[in-house]
């Protein structure tokens, strides 16, 4: 006797495809986020990953199958490099405080007034006000010196505290060695002009985080 038992046919995946941004990368993975928020976690030979060269933030289109619940991908395009949420590109902006709150701070920078959005639960601002640096400028042309002689150390230095009142540099104008003082309390946070050389009227010298 002959018994004949047909089985189902095992279901085939079909292939599926997706374009997000790649927020973890694996030896032997990778997630990448799409644009309704959901997150895929595909799995692909650690080799053949590598071969791709990919980085967080990078945009990519992929293909991708599942096999025993795990989603395999098939082919991985890089398309790109986001600049949005945590792939958002950072930047240091350094002045004089002209405007602040718990949501944001504008700085005067040298390039012009840059504003910059904070989170207001983060308490980033807290503790800063309007003028907190101030920049002290030349009064004159003239040569402007960090030390009282070549062989004696500066006035002050990043990092320096200093007082109302107290000797920053000297500028020599028309034969006369001329003390620049700070206007206020607080440490010196940048240096910009060179000891020994000229330096115009209204340029900057020092900046000073207030105390």
């Amino acid at each position: 006797m002959t018994i004949t038992i047909t089985l189902p046919p095992t279901p085939v995946s079909t292939e599926s495809s997706a374009s997000g941004v790649i927020s973890d990368l694996g030896d032997d993975a990778f997630t990448i986020q799409t644009g309704d928020g959901s997150d895929l976690r595909l799995h692909m030979a650690a080799d053949a990953l590598s071969a791709l060269n990919l980085s967080t933030c990078d945009t990519v289109d992929v293909t991708y199958h599942q096999d025993a619940g795990i989603l395999l991908a098939d082919t991985v395009t890089q398309t790109g490099t986001s600049t949005a949420g945590d792939c958002a590109p950072s930047y240091d902006v350094t002045g004089v405080i002209t405007a602040v709150s718990d949501s944001s701070v504008t700085v005067n920078s040298d390039s012009g007034p840059v504003t910059v959005a904070v989170d207001p639960s983060s308490g980033l601002t807290d503790g800063y006000q309007v003028g907190d640096l101030v920049d002290v400028t030349s009064p004159f042309v003239g040569s402007f010196y960090r030390s009282p002689s070549p062989d004696t150390p500066a006035f002050v230095d990043v990092g320096s505290v200093v007082r109302a009142g107290q000797t920053l540099c000297i500028i020599e104008a028309m034969k006369l060695m001329n003390e620049i003082e700070a206007e206020c309390a607080g440490t010196v946070v940048e240096v910009f002009a060179q000891n020994g050389k000229s330096v115009e009227y209204g340029q900057k010298l020092f900046r000073i985080k207030k105390a």
